[in-house]
This record gives structure tokens, sequence and C-alpha cells, in this order.
């Protein structure tokens, strides 16, 4: 199975004794742990590089270092935060042992869990429903289940 299609029917994706529930996350990302290149990701996620003007002038954002900071200190830049995809998150809270960090955003959040060498991400908004044999709000609880169980799966393979 390709990691494209482990995060289509993984991250995006539940299947429960009712059926398949789709469209869980907004958006998801299998990334490498060490340097954040992408593995598998949903058609709207990037990593980007980008400006942003402040009372200093113009700040450089890199999402991938902003990521790696994260992962490292468990905390965001003081700054910049920690931009994905161009959303600015804010780190709600986090377990380092674990690797498990989740995040809030304007409507919605995230959860960042690393495994052994993948970092999953994926991100909910409230404003939209999941489908297929459920249909409800996107939620954070649905959001932490999708990475954590796959973080888990990961780790028990190797990954």
């Amino acid at each position: 199975m390709s990691w494209q299609q482990i995060l289509d029917t993984q991250l995006l994706a539940k299947k429960t004794k009712q059926g398949w529930i789709r469209s869980c996350v907004e958006s998801a990302a299998i990334l490498d742990l060490q340097d954040c290149s992408v593995w598998a990701c949903s058609r709207d996620f990037r990593l980007l590089r980008y400006s942003i003007p402040s009372d200093e002038g113009e700040l450089e954002v890199d999402e991938s270092q902003l990521l790696l900071q994260v992962l490292a200190t468990g905390k965001t830049d003081p700054v910049l935060g920690l931009r994905i995809s161009g959303l600015k998150y804010l780190l709600l809270r986090c377990d380092p042992a674990r690797g498990l960090f989740y995040l809030r955003k304007q409507g919605g959040g995230g959860c960042l869990m690393r495994s052994t060498r993948a970092l999953l991400f994926a991100a909910f908004s409230e404003s939209l429903s999941t489908t297929g044999a459920e249909e409800k709000s996107q939620s954070g609880p649905l959001c932490n289940d999708r990475v954590e169980c796959l973080a888990e799966f990961l780790v028990s393979k190797g990954f």
C-alpha cells in the first residue's frame, strides 16, 4: 500500500461497522520526520515559504522550519507562531514524550504527531461535515483520533 493510500484510508477516512466515514478532516499529510518532505498529502496541503508584513518590515516564513522547531522544542516561534498551508495555528497542548501536539486555528484546529520516521498532520474545519456512513461536523476528537491511531500503527510497523 502506498503512502497516499494510507493517508486516504486512515487519515481522511475511517472504517466503522456501518461503513466508511469520509472527509474526516479538511487536510492531512504524512511527512518525513527529518526534513518535512511530503510522503503523501491531501490536495490542499502545502508547506510554503513566503513573507508577511510586520512592524519591523517583512518577516520570512518557512513552514517546514516552523514545524521542525515545534517538534524540537515543543514551542511555537514567538513571532511567527506555527503556520501550515498559509494558516496560523496556536499550540493548545503538547505531550513532547509522545510527540503529540494539539492545535487551534480560526474555525477549527489540528493535530500533529510523530512516529518513528514520520510526522502526521491533520486539520479540521468546524464548518465542514463528514460524508458516508455518518454525517456530522468535523471535530477535534475525530481529527485527533485519526492522527493518533495512524501514528501508533506506524510505530508498531517500525515507521
